[in-house]
């Protein structure tokens, strides 16, 4: 280190995580919302909602993109303070051990309460019996998926793919073309309309050739997550957010309009919403990437103006999103299960199992993963660091007796 430097370390961007935590309290409430709207979903109650269906709807664009963005911006940053022997075991801890923990105990239930949704008659222990044999949950006899947690093996993927990349943009060359890039889509009538450009590749590859749910999940969030990986990282990009999130938001209401109007036509919110479900209309496509897109900067710009702050809250939230996405859709199907088969209204069984499913993950967090470390260690907990005090180091030179003072 030069001693005659400053040590500066990059602020914390405090609304990235609220975001997430916000993002994932929307998930946790459309998959138990999913229960009951006219799309798929692994159970469902007999009676369908069209008001739920058109309220989730509006979820469905952005809320995973949104996560993706952030997840892409994290690994960028992050990176900039490790070797890459230390950014892989950090990706191994944080991804891959929580991943194959859950395949293993925390996925088999969920598909066990599925086999009986559907009609499967033998007991838990015959079941998990049949998981060790390591069939894939797809073929014939398979009890092994990953079901929901396609997002962790995914990110994992994509982290090792974008690792050149991040090698790249810490060179000069790598900075000096990165800031060149992030001033030309900082621009406002270029920003605007990247959403289109972002879901190009996906729209144009599945025109020539259809892909299974899983692999088109996997070519769609890609450039997503390059696209935070390179540009949310970038401090000229970020800094365009607030002033574009202005003109953004009456360009996202008035797509979002269009949107329901043709939903409430058809009476297929999903198909308007959902931008993983291809149209060979081309007009189209641009309107439900645009109408993505245009929530995603409204977001990130209100964000980044009204909660970029930290807070007690906060805290509990970041370390709680992980084990809550890991253990929400267990939770979901097993107590949908039972509540589906209940003679109530589609809002009371609604509510009971949100409330069911926020309780319990609620519950496992504070009474075991907080308290457990290697137990939180399998849900992607990291453990609790003191603080160090800020302020100033003060240090020796050793060439002269002299006390040199660096802000920290």
């Amino acid at each position: 280190m030069n001693q005659n430097s400053t040590l500066s370390a990059s602020p914390r961007l405090y609304y990235f995580d609220w975001l997430r935590g916000i993002a994932f309290l929307i998930l946790l409430f459309v998959h138990c919302a999913e229960v009951f709207v006219n799309w798929n979903f692994w159970i469902k109650n007999e009676e369908t909602s069209d008001l739920v269906s058109f309220f989730t709807a509006f979820f469905l664009p952005w809320r995973m993109p949104l996560l993706f963005i952030i997840s892409g911006a994290v690994v960028s940053s992050s990176f900039k303070r490790k070797t890459v022997e230390n950014f892989l075991q950090e990706r191994f801890k944080r991804l891959m051990v929580p991943l194959l923990f859950a395949i293993f105990v925390v996925i088999p239930p969920q598909i066990y309460f599925i086999k009986k949704y559907r009609g499967s008659t033998e007991s838990f222990v015959e079941f998990y019996q049949s998981i060790l044999q390591f069939n894939w949950h797809f073929s014939p006899k398979g009890n092994l998926h990953f079901i929901h947690l396609w997002y962790l093996a995914y990110l994992l993927v994509y982290s090792l793919v974008f690792l050149p990349v991040l090698l790249f943009m810490r060179t000069d060359k790598g900075k000096y073309y990165l800031n060149r890039v992030a001033g030309i889509f900082s621009r406002p009538y270029i920003i605007l309309f990247l959403g289109v450009l972002v879901n190009l590749p996906y729209y144009l590859f599945t025109a020539f050739q259809p892909l299974p749910d899983y692999p088109a999940l996997f070519l769609y969030y890609f450039p997503i997550f390059i696209c935070g990986g390179i540009l949310w990282s970038n401090d000229t990009f970020r800094g365009s957010l607030s002033g574009n999130a202005y003109l953004a938001l009456p360009l996202a209401c008035v797509s979002t309009f269009i949107l329901y109007y043709l939903s409430y036509r058809s009476g297929n919110p999903e198909f308007y919403f959902q931008n993983l479900i291809r149209t060979d209309n081309f007009l189209l496509f641009a309107l439900k990437s645009s109408n993505q897109w245009f929530w995603i900067l409204t977001f990130f710009g209100l964000a980044k103006r009204f909660l970029n702050f930290n807070s007690s809250s906060l805290s509990f939230t970041t370390s709680a999103v992980y084990p809550f996405y890991i253990l929400h859709q267990t939770f979901i199907v097993a107590f949908g299960y039972y509540i589906i088969k209940m003679n109530s209204s589609i809002f009371s069984k609604l509510a009971l199992l949100t409330i069911l499913t926020f309780f319990c993950m609620i519950s496992i967090h504070l009474l075991l993963l907080k308290r457990i470390k290697w137990l939180g260690m399998m849900f992607g907990v990291k453990p609790e660091k003191k603080e160090k005090p800020r302020g100033v180091i003060v240090t020796k030179r050793a060439s002269a007796k002299q006390w040199v003072v660096f802000e920290e």
